[in-house]
């Protein structure tokens, strides 16, 4: 596993074969994707790593299904859209470095923790006004942001000692974070952007 994070091809990120069997396919319609996870902290680590990645992975299929009502690509300024697919890339890249760096046994990540739950019930799916769909992403955000915020606090557990488990769930997280960071990379056409590498060290 660590050696797939160490291949990253020039100006989109690698995403891990593991995400397969996490991104869930994009649906027709506005249908909701609600997520709601709470952090059971009697837990083991590499499942309450397991948790973030499938809430992760939901932002994801949210992203997937905003994608099909977005005007043609690329969007830049003036657009409301802009700022919002922007927000969302930044929660990602800062996902992104967090999970790296379990995934790579370092320490990487400042003391802080999460919070006990994330909800989120997904009202506005059904609206794909442009405000609605600049609300969908400042949600998407929001969640990546506190779902990035607990995998710091958990990190802080971990430290530089990741065990096989724990290092197998957070490259499951980086793989969606990617996803969703090479979405944004799509549709910005930002293709230059660079996000915190979460590439392990060689040794």
């Amino acid at each position: 596993m660590r050696e797939e994070l160490n291949h990253v091809r020039p100006r989109t990120i690698h995403v891990l074969v593991c995400a397969l069997a996490l991104v869930a396919a994009a649906p027709a319609s506005a249908e909701r994707l609600p997520v709601s996870s709470r952090d059971d902290q009697a837990d083991s680590l590499s499942n309450r790593i397991d948790a973030v990645a499938n809430v992760v992975a939901t932002m994801d299929a949210r992203v997937q299904r905003i994608e099909a009502f977005l005007p043609p690509r690329p969007i830049v300024p003036p657009s409301p859209i802009y700022p919002a697919l922007v927000s969302v890339q930044n929660a990602a890249s800062a996902l992104l470095a967090t999970s790296g760096g379990i995934a790579c046994s370092t320490q990487g990540a400042a003391a802080a923790t999460g919070g006990d739950t994330i909800a989120d019930d997904d009202a506005r799916a059904e609206d794909v006004s442009g405000d609605g769909l600049v609300e969908q992403l400042d949600v998407v955000a929001t969640v990546v942001g506190q779902a990035n915020a607990r995998l710091i606090g958990i990190a802080q557990i971990v430290g530089s000692n990741s065990g096989p488990s724990e290092i197998e769930a957070a490259a499951a997280v980086w793989a969606q974070a990617a996803a969703i960071f090479n979405r944004t990379v799509d549709l910005l056409a930002n293709t230059n952007y660079t996000p915190p590498s979460p590439v392990c060290p060689a040794p």
